[in-house]
């Protein structure tokens, strides 16, 4: 320690009257040096963060050339806050430049989250007849059947698509679902597909095939309110290698197919595999003239629910034009890696 006009035994004269502890001058520059170090690699490592961000960013726009690209289009929300985090770093540090690249990735993934989630939509109060659809993506290894039919009979549900179930699993709830005496499970106690319960009247369905080598979906017509409404329940193909990615993509084009097919109101619901952010869901959307129920409504991730930091939303309902939807929420997942949605909508 350095005091002025003091010296002690072993210190030295640093110059003007100030007497320096050279035990402590001895430690000054390593220290410097150690922080120097440190500060350099925080640096280099936000300067590779932000241009593996970048890279993430601008592959997810280029989905249709390569599948694996496509998946880059699903963590938006994950890289907006990652874009911050190293503008906070970079900012500390005075790097200016990539602090500026930083800075405008932030404020484009900030752009197009807010598109998709931003309260643009706010939950209204219904002026007419109510329906209120769930589904719920149960997985198969399940075992919470009975929490599960709890939360389906108190949800006031007038149809649920269910899905990875089998026809054990569809009785053991239908049974605790007095509310919804109309079932549609079209398959055998071993295999898991879709099922749909319901409050009301089932006048017909059957299984359709989407695409030749790829699932099946849930087609069933169902007479509410005075009104035939046409649910449909997918549940897409997992887009992980380039045969199953194109399945899905496939799978995505024959439901626009279908929703031209259809002339009165329709319900698309279940899990698409697929975020809002991707070009083959906006192409879907576009070529079927359909609404993202929970577009606009907040970020209402419904997968992973073990890891919700990486949650993204790929269960959707999907509403032709005759519908005002009112409000999306997202329910307990109950032991599946899913969450349930919650779509109440009213006819136009």
């Amino acid at each position: 320690m350095c005091r002025d006009g003091e010296a002690r035994a072993g210190a030295l004269p640093c110059g003007s009257g100030v007497v320096c502890d050279p035990d402590v001058s001895f430690l000054v520059l390593p220290i410097r040096r150690t922080s120097r170090r440190s500060a350099g690699r925080l640096a280099r490592g936000a300067t590779a963060a932000t241009v593996g961000l970048w890279l993430a960013l601008l592959a997810g726009h280029a989905g249709t050339l390569w599948w694996p690209l496509d998946l880059f289009a699903h963590f938006r929300v994950q890289y907006a806050v990652l874009f911050l985090v190293c503008c906070a770093i970079l900012l500390h540090l005075r790097s200016w430049r990539v602090l500026a690249a930083a800075a405008v990735g932030a404020v484009v993934s900030a752009a197009t989250v807010v598109v998709q989630t931003g309260a643009s939509q706010r939950a209204v109060a219904a002026s007419g007849e109510r329906f209120r659809l769930v589904t719920y993506n149960a997985h198969r290894d399940n075992r919470s059947w009975a929490s599960i039919a709890d939360f389906l009979e108190r949800s006031g549900a007038d149809a649920v698509v269910l899905l990875e179930v089998s026809g054990a699993h569809v009785r053991e709830i239908a049974r605790r679902m007095p509310s919804s005496p109309h079932v549609y499970a079209p398959f055998a106690a071993s295999h898991y597909h879709a099922a749909l319960l319901s409050r009301w009247p089932i006048r017909d369905a059957h299984l359709l095939e989407l695409t030749p080598g790829g699932s099946r979906a849930l087609r069933a017509r169902i007479a509410a309110h005075g009104r035939d409404i046409v649910i449909v329940g997918v549940h897409l193909h997992w887009p992980i290698g380039g045969r199953n990615a194109a399945l899905r993509n496939a799978e995505l084009a024959r439901l626009a197919a279908l929703a031209h097919s259809e002339p009165g109101p329709l319900l698309i619901g279940g899990d698409f595999n697929i975020t809002p952010w991707s070009v083959h869901f906006q192409r879907t959307l576009g070529a079927a003239s359909l609404e993202d129920c929970a577009r606009g409504r907040g970020w209402l991730p419904t997968w992973p629910a073990f890891f919700p930091l990486l949650g993204i939303r790929i269960d959707h309902c999907l509403a032709s034009a005759h519908w005002r939807v009112l409000d999306v929420r997202t329910g307990p997942s109950l032991g599946s890696d899913h969450y349930a949605t919650v779509n109440d909508l009213e006819m136009r």
